[in-house]
């Protein structure tokens, strides 16, 4: 068993991310010690959060966590200790792992100068919102807040910006989307990702490789393409990559996976 504790997700058929999690429910299950779960995810452009503050027990999947969404982009954050998440600021969600006990002084650095706008949006004090808040900021110096489809590269530099202001509250990793794209980040902590392409043969929806071609849903697992980022782990599991320390990770709508 893998114990993640934050995954990000891509895919360009809506009703097939239950039938990918189906796969990796014997590999992706929550941590020990989890105290509730968040999930944030897209519907027609329009970011819907889902926040479940209670014990999680260590065997549980990824695909009972989830549930049976339709989306074609999530982040979902595992809660330990003081971390909560994932935030969201209009179009934008944000879920990071660590830094959780890094205390109040950081969080306020994080915050100082933030404008108005950012500031209302705030609920609390931890260390994450306030990496969250201070990331779109960063973001504001080099795109739109408001444009759907901000440079990989403006996400490149707010990231790293964010990571190394976080410098002191140790191994971090953060996600970060907007709908249109997902990408993450990480300093020692551990992230990887996975692309898969076609499901010829789904146990969820009892189809077989041997399937006809005319079976209701095989089209659909047919064209199916995705690619899971999953953090917080000291091996990536079977089938996932590894991404290199202080490297920014993008999949783009066109699920094209680019380091930067």
């Amino acid at each position: 068993m893998v114990g993640i504790h934050a995954l990000g997700y891509l895919g360009n058929e809506a009703e097939r991310v239950s039938c990918a999690l189906h796969e990796l429910r014997g590999t992706l299950k929550a941590p020990e010690g989890t105290i509730g779960f968040g999930l944030a995810h897209y519907v027609d452009d329009r970011l819907l959060l889902n926040l479940k503050p209670a014990p999680v027990a260590a065997d549980t999947s990824l695909e009972e966590l989830v549930g049976p969404l339709k989306t074609s982009t999530l982040l979902g954050n595992f809660h330990v200790e003081a971390e909560a998440g994932p935030y969201k600021f209009r179009t934008w969600a944000f879920a990071m792992r660590g830094g959780g006990t890094a205390g109040e002084d950081l969080a306020s650095r994080l915050t100082q100068g933030l404008p108005d706008m950012l500031r209302r949006n705030m609920a609390g004090d931890s260390v994450a919102e306030a990496a969250f808040h201070r990331f779109l900021d960063t973001l504001q110096e080099e795109a739109r807040l408001e444009d759907p489809m901000v440079p990989a590269k403006a996400v490149d530099v707010a990231l790293k910006k964010t990571l190394d202001a976080l410098h002191s509250a140790g191994d971090v990793l953060l996600l970060v989307s907007n709908g249109r794209f997902v990408a993450g980040i990480h300093n020692g902590l551990g992230l990887a990702y996975n692309l898969r392409e076609g499901i010829l043969a789904c146990q969820r929806c009892a189809m077989d490789k041997h399937a006809m071609d005319n079976f209701p849903l095989r089209e659909s697992h047919r064209r199916y393409r995705g690619v899971m980022l999953v953090g917080g782990l000291e091996t990536p599991p079977p089938g996932f990559l590894p991404v290199p320390i202080g490297q920014t990770l993008s999949i783009g709508r066109k699920l094209e996976v680019v380091l930067h």
